[in-house]
């Protein structure tokens, strides 16, 4: 095991997280849970290369043991730069790293994937099921199911590899289209960088959740200006009226808030389709006040219920509050404060869930 040494001229870029979800899957075998934390750290100014470090916190039966791994980077060739990691469990000890990249010249899929077993990586040439469909450019990766890992691109879709298969291959489920207000907001960004501040995907028990929100928005036409009002009309006033630059513009368009709504969707994994779950207006939740419901965005899957949304509403000063909701009983669960002094401005997602090892000295909170 290399010891990691503190790396100067280098900043903190990303962690990813494997969904502990095998306490709960019927699927999965029953194994000691391992907590495994990926952290890329971004290299030297003016270098384009990442280093990636592996924490692995492991426990069973209240032993509990960790390691620091630096994953070595390929020898024979340069690794893309790759911000979504699948995690796939190996054992207690061992682990994949797995990654689905895209090559903008070729528009051709990869998969490279690493062993901490023999600390080596593989490229592994993908053939896309769809190539009428724009790519996948992952902002998320969700685990199906034991060795089964879905890259998401929640502008529209979700490219699913069964990484346990000798050849593995791509299998696209693409997601429920956008609603009416959400539409022009997918077009106007580039991919993925608007969709996860409404959407968001997880995988419980090899049943995939989606939920998006809406924010409905009234639009006026300003009117313009009657003089029949006016019992004196002044010649600078009609001067500036006349001028022929404000002429040739637009009436403006005025916008409001009109509240928003949750849908949300599901399907196993070996469907061919999304079916319908709930869909809640704000003015239906229970245990929330108007002005802190009006202001709710960022909508966020627990990842051991997918009829709860976790979503947040920012303050002056930094200080916010994070809001649990359950989405079938319309009615709020819980609500706590939650400081964004130190949330990367450039984040549209302020949070992320996730279910770790259990700890006979930590017990999870339960609502009440």
């Amino acid at each position: 095991m290399q010891r990691i040494e503190p790396c100067r001229g280098r900043r903190l870029l990303l962690f990813l997280l494997t969904p502990l979800t095998q306490a709960r899957s019927n699927v999965l075998p029953i194994v000691p849970l391992s907590l495994f934390l990926l952290t890329a750290l971004a290299s030297p100014r003016g270098s384009e290369t990442y280093d990636y470090v592996m924490y692995n916190a492991s426990g069973s039966e209240g032993e509990s043991s960790s390691s620091l791994e630096q994953i070595p980077l390929p020898g024979v060739y340069c690794l893309p730069v790759i911000k979504e990691f699948g995690i796939v469990q190996r054992g207690c000890k061992h682990f994949d790293l797995a990654a689905l990249d895209v090559d903008y010249r070729s528009l051709k899929y990869s998969m490279h994937i690493y062993s901490s077993k023999d600390t080596n990586w593989r490229i592994i040439p993908m053939v896309d099921p769809y190539p009428e469909v724009r790519k996948v450019i992952a902002t998320k990766v969700i685990t199906i199911e034991e060795g089964v890992l879905g890259w998401v691109d929640l502008d529209h879709g979700v490219m699913v590899c069964d990484l346990r298969e000798e050849i593995p291959g791509l299998r696209y489920a693409p997601l429920p289209a956008p609603l009416p207000q959400n539409w022009y907001r997918l077009k106007e960004f580039l991919p993925g960088t608007l969709a996860k501040s409404f959407r968001d995907i997880v995988c419980i028990d090899s049943v995939i959740s989606f939920v998006e929100m809406e924010h409905r928005v009234i639009v006026t036409t300003e009117k313009p200006s009657n003089p029949s009002k006016m019992q004196v009309l002044y010649d600078s006033d009609l001067i500036v009226l006349y001028n022929l630059k404000d002429m040739d513009k637009k009436p403006q368009q005025l916008q409001r808030k009109d509240g928003w709504r949750i849908v949300s969707w599901s399907r196993p994994v070996s469907s061919n389709c999304w079916e319908k779950g709930c869909e809640v207006d704000a003015v239906d939740i229970s245990g929330v006040s108007p002005n802190l419901a009006e202001n709710l965005a960022s909508p966020t899957l627990g990842v051991d219920d997918g009829d709860v949304v976790y979503m947040r509403s920012k303050a002056s000063l930094g200080k916010g509050q994070i809001v649990a909701i359950d989405l079938r009983r319309k009615r709020v669960k819980a609500i706590g404060p939650y400081s964004f002094e130190k949330h990367d401005p450039f984040s549209l997602k302020a949070f992320s869930t996730c279910l770790l090892p259990p700890d006979n000295s930590r017990k999870r909170p339960k609502y009440k």
